[in-house]
């Protein structure tokens, strides 16, 4: 890959003084200064095949300086201090780098190789930069655009957000509805010392890697029929999915096929906080982090049959107890109290006390209509992420069809196998 410019773009309008100084939230100093990115990939026939690629740049850019006035934290500098965290919103902008690759996008989509995604993202940046973009050009004319966010300024949602605005304003249909930037209203910083994510969501180390794996829509239609039961009738797919992957990640974490009596097993879900608040309008818009983390954990008891429910089924059921738990009045008390924060330290402790086996992280990207993305070219052909860093990670994400979905699991190398040979068993087993 051949790096050919790289570039601070800043609003095309500068950011009046009064909105230049955006506190963050509790909620963001929870995370690791690391970005999060979302790939878009278009082909050549729509992305401009034999078109000026220096016009195109050029119209990124220029949308790109016009979207920040809107999202102007993400064209400023994060500054965390003992006493205060805050964005300045100078105008500093957000870096843009462009590259050339000398490889067919359709290799790279039909392969879809998680370990070849890489030179197409921006894991570092010198400057922590909250808004980094690579755009790189196929041999053939495509277009790969990478959104990076630092995680300490904006989560999945808000990445999602801002790529709706930016591509509808690259398009000239720039019809979006701002966002608000009042996280830290709600949920103003606290000192939680030893208590953020990162101190039980490890990253993966050498002996992890992150693997994409796919469920078409009759592998879920089984997984839901299976998943169902008397307490939850109709799972979703997300939920079938995830309980499906914690199930063998219990199983795995064992020499025997069944868990070990008296274990506990967790599974912690990212759960988002817009459209659940009261009145829900209060965070739908917000840029910056917005979700809470659901902890569900399954205590082995010998028996996996469970009674009526078997012990997929309850997995199911104890990961949507611990999601309902995070509903409106929650919210309020981990906004004017410590609830939310008090569930952190006293996960953290128990963990840290060996009480816990290791934990599996679920996200689902599923909900975000990515695939929706126009910069004027028309629907990406694949929109995927990057590598996934912490470990035991599991991160969901729809098709361009819509009926299957994609799962990024970061596992143990030498596991990964393993949980293959259980989803293609899925539909084989079904029929037996």
């Amino acid at each position: 890959m051949t790096k050919l410019s790289v570039e601070y773009i800043q609003p095309s309008s500068p950011t009046p003084q009064h909105k230049r100084n955006i506190k963050l939230s509790y909620l963001d100093l929870l995370h690791r200064p690391t970005y999060a990115s979302i790939l878009f990939f278009y082909e050549a026939a729509v992305a401009g095949a034999g078109a000026d690629q220096s016009q195109i740049i050029r119209r990124l850019k220029d949308s790109l300086a016009d979207t920040l006035t809107s999202f102007y934290s993400l064209a400023g500098v994060v500054h965390v201090g003992k006493d205060d965290a805050h964005i300045d919103c100078n105008d500093t902008g957000a870096e843009f780098i462009e590259s050339r690759v000398d490889v067919v996008l359709a290799d790279v989509a039909a392969e879809r190789n998680v370990d070849d995604l890489g030179p197409y993202v921006v894991a570092e940046s010198e400057t922590k930069a909250p808004l980094v973009v690579k755009v790189t050009f196929f041999k053939c004319g495509g277009i790969c655009v990478a959104i990076s966010l630092l995680h300490l300024a904006a989560d999945g949602g808000s990445a999602a957000i801002f790529a709706d605005a930016w591509a509808k304003t690259c398009s000239g249909k720039p019809d979006f509805a701002p966002p608000t930037f009042e996280a830290a209203e709600y949920f103003p910083a606290r000192e939680f010392p030893d208590h953020h994510n990162g101190k039980f969501m490890p990253l993966g180390d050498e002996n992890f890697a992150t693997k994409r794996f796919v469920f078409d829509e009759e592998m879920l239609r089984v997984l839901k029929r299976k998943a169902a039961s008397k307490s939850v009738p109709y799972p979703s797919r997300v939920e079938a999915i995830s309980a499906f992957i914690w199930e063998h990640f219990i199983a795995m974490a064992n020499s025997s096929p069944e868990p070990s009596t008296g274990a506990i097993y967790p599974a912690i879900q990212a759960v988002t906080l817009r459209g659940r608040t009261n009145p829900p309008v209060n965070l739908k818009n917000v840029l910056g982090n917005c979700y809470m983390l659901a902890f569900a954990k399954h205590e082995a008891t010998g028996d996996s049959a469970g009674g009526e429910e078997g012990f997929y089924q309850k997995l199911v059921q104890e990961m949507r107890n611990s999601i309902r738990k995070i509903d409106g009045d929650y919210i309020s008390r981990s906004q004017e109290g410590d609830d939310y924060l008090k569930d952190l330290q006293g996960f953290s402790a128990r963990q840290a006390a060996g009480e816990l086996m290791d934990g599996c992280v679920f996200s689902s990207w599923c909900g975000f209509p990515l695939y929706e993305i126009d910069f004027g070219w028309g629907r990406p052909v694949w929109v995927s992420t990057a590598a996934v860093t912490v470990r035991n990670t599991t991160i969901l994400m729809g098709t361009r069809s819509g009926g299957a979905i994609e799962a990024w699991v970061n596992m143990e190398k030498d596991k990964v196998d393993l949980l293959q040979r259980k989803i293609d068993l899925i539909l084989e087993e079904d029929r037996h």
